[in-house]
């Protein structure tokens, strides 16, 4: 008997154009089994799903990042593991010093930021459910919020192949880089990816 499911979105739950169709909608409202969300999306590119499926489990962000539950329509977090702030701070130094216009985007538990609008920016924008908040390295550095990822839109295959060996390269412990496309590049907390799900359904 099926107690729990667990579903990635992208590609299985959503279609190729990012959508829920009516027949997963109801397919799912009528099985009347907890559903978990497992997605690299953040919780506000989730809560249009788990909105339209009336979800009430617990849901998983960031590529394991973060185990967390909607309530009164806000996250509330159960278990994170968000990217170690000297790490980030690394990241956003070496792009800065060797790739200045290629701008970064960061995530913390609500807020999508930018160290500037470029193509990659525009183009991340088009699927984005808000509006990025532009700040520069400098102000992030500063006042750094909790990072859950980072993420490179870039659509020059050059300059993304020269991003990746720079990251590849540099000694950042406890982070994960991961291509999930030809221009996105994703950084995770490398743990977030050791989660076991079995132990996530035991505590459901």
């Amino acid at each position: 008997m099926i107690k729990h499911i667990f579903s990635d979105m992208d590609g299985t739950l959503l279609n190729d154009r990012g959508d829920l169709t009516a027949t997963n909608q109801a397919l799912i409202q009528s099985a009347h089994i907890p559903i978990t969300l497992v997605s690299a999306r953040s919780p506000k590119q989730m809560a249009a799903a788990i909105e339209a499926l009336n979800l009430t489990a617990p849901q998983v962000g960031f590529n394991g990042g973060l185990i967390y539950q909607m309530v009164d329509g806000q996250p509330r977090v159960i278990e994170d593991r968000p990217i170690d702030n000297a790490v980030v701070q690394k990241i956003m130094r070496l792009l800065a010093a060797h790739f200045p216009n290629v701008s970064i985007s960061l995530y913390d538990l609500t807020n999508w930021y930018v160290t500037q609008i470029d193509d990659g920016v525009e183009h991340l924008g088009k699927i984005m459910p808000q509006g990025p908040i532009v700040k520069s390295t400098d102000e992030l550095i500063a006042d750094m919020p909790t990072i859950y990822k980072i993420t490179f839109t870039i659509l020059n295959y050059d300059v993304m192949t020269g991003v990746m060996a720079l990251l590849n390269d540099a000694s950042l412990p406890g982070a994960a880089v991961q291509a999930s496309s030809h221009v996105y590049l994703d950084i995770t907390n490398e743990a977030a990816k050791k989660i076991s799900w079995c132990a996530l359904y035991r505590g459901l």
